[in-house]
């Protein structure tokens, strides 16, 4: 995954339309975990996958330390400048070999990365860095459900993303997208105590340009674009002209 955001530009997309977690489901998160650990007792969280830092920040405010890891040199150093939080340090680092201290984690979160990592490899490391009663959560959201609040006919806007996502000129990772797909259903966790809720909604308020900036921060879109500019640039073009037939300049 790490060559998806090699350069800076590719990062700042990711950063700047990709949605961030709804407070809803950090605090489910937090509840969770304090049944587990008493909350004086939150010394340590990391942050698996962290890209520019949307999940690691907002857990800053309730452990004593937060580290965020990502492969991705690029996002690391966006999550670096965006970093308000002298208790939050990031790394590069796969999921698979943390440097973080045996036995001294109370939380590892993964928010939409956990499809790219080996997961038996990054089981076994939870053992290794997690306390007893530790908690990994495991976030993640499907393609958004776009549409316009004064546009009569809203299937036609869900249509174009649909056939925009779907598109098979964009490559995708086909058993990473699958599990996305499928909001990890598929998935068995090694641990006997799990819990799964599907309840959890974000709605973001977005114009036209910024849909096409999520576009643009697709691994699908992206591996074209590393194997074929001209056509990623083609595939653009093309989605920028249903855009205006839909919405003309109110974009």
């Amino acid at each position: 995954m790490a060559n998806l955001f090699k350069d800076t530009l590719q990062s700042s997309y990711y950063a700047k339309f990709r949605p961030h977690p709804p407070k809803e489901i950090i605090n489910a998160i937090k509840s969770y975990l304090s049944e587990r650990i008493g909350a004086s007792e939150w010394l340590c969280a990391v942050d698996v996958g962290c890209g520019n830092g949307q999940c690691t920040r907002p857990l800053a405010e309730h452990f004593q330390r937060v580290y965020g890891f990502d492969t991705s040199a690029a996002q690391i150093e966006a999550a670096v400048r965006l970093n308000t939080r002298d208790n939050i340090s990031y790394d590069v680092s796969p999921a698979e070999t943390l440097s973080i201290a045996s036995t001294s984690v109370q939380l590892v979160t993964a928010c939409q990365a956990f499809h790219w990592f080996d997961f038996n490899k990054f089981y076994t490391e939870l053992n290794r860095i997690l306390v007893p009663n530790g908690v990994i959560a495991l976030l993640g959201y499907r393609m958004p459900d776009v549409s316009h609040p004064n546009f009569q006919n809203n299937n036609r806007i869900k249509n174009l993303i649909k056939s925009v996502y779907k598109n098979p000129a964009l490559i995708w990772a086909k058993k990473e997208r699958e599990l996305v797909d499928e909001g990890y259903a598929s998935v068995r966790l090694p641990f006997d105590d799990e819990m799964r809720s599907d309840a959890f909604e974000a709605q973001v308020d977005a114009t036209a340009e910024e849909v096409r900036g999520y576009v643009l921060s697709w691994s699908g879109y992206n591996s074209l674009k590393q194997m074929d500019e001209q056509k990623a640039n083609q595939f653009l073009d093309s989605y920028d002209e249903e855009i205006k037939s839909l919405f003309g300049d109110k974009r």
